[in-house]
């Protein structure tokens, strides 16, 4: 049986330590040529400089400009209770978080998720309280078995020293009356659109927190 002929391919050439010197060369010989074109040209080398610099700082003043309006955007979004309308829930609970932080309070978790028991975010008040908060990006209002779960879970495993509950609804009366029987705080569409205007926590909030 006849044996195949071999076909090698053409081998490579490509040698990066030979074209890296090549390359370096080229760039040598350029940086002659525009040293020496400087020194022969001094007033259009340094007229091209001011050019250059004069874009250079003119670009940077844009960039940073287009920074600073996309940032002054964000943050008229993140002071927006609409802005929370087409979140889900976890965008929410981060939102909420970024809330939280902004109003001084730290050491902010977001727990929220599978087995969090109610717990969606923890936090340490601006005095040094334990702050538990269970959010509810909800279009209907919070009912009182809803309460009462939650303080089921808030202090006896949680530890909550002051338990919240933020919505971005609101509560029925048999859940405010049952919350101030527990002593949760209840924070509505209304109390966290106020609060996200100016980073000020509502009144019952801030008082506990003292």
């Amino acid at each position: 049986m006849a044996r195949r002929a071999r076909r090698d391919g053409p081998k490579s050439t490509f040698n990066p330590l030979v074209w890296g010197v090549v390359g370096g060369m080229i760039a040598v010989y350029w940086l002659q040529l525009a040293v020496e074109w400087i020194s022969q040209h001094r007033i259009w080398a340094a007229l091209i400089g001011i050019v250059l610099l004069s874009i250079t700082a003119a670009v940077v003043k844009i960039v940073v400009s287009t920074r600073r309006a996309a940032a002054a955007r964000q943050a008229a979004l993140e002071r927006s209770i609409s802005h929370t309308d087409d979140m889900t829930g976890p965008q929410f609970e981060q939102w909420v978080a970024r809330l939280l932080t902004r109003s001084g309070f730290t050491e902010v978790q977001v727990r929220g998720g599978a087995g969090d028991l109610g717990a969606d975010i923890i936090a340490v008040s601006p005095v040094g309280h334990r702050v538990v908060i269970q959010c509810k990006r909800h279009r209907r209002n919070i009912s009182s078995p809803e309460i009462q779960k939650f303080a089921g879970t808030c202090r006896s495993i949680h530890k909550a020293e002051i338990p919240v509950i933020v919505t971005t609804a609101g509560f029925s009366q048999p859940a405010r009356d049952l919350a101030a029987q527990l002593g949760i705080v209840l924070i509505d569409r209304d109390q966290l659109a106020a609060w996200a205007a100016d980073d000020i926590p509502p009144a019952r909030f801030t008082s506990l927190s003292r």
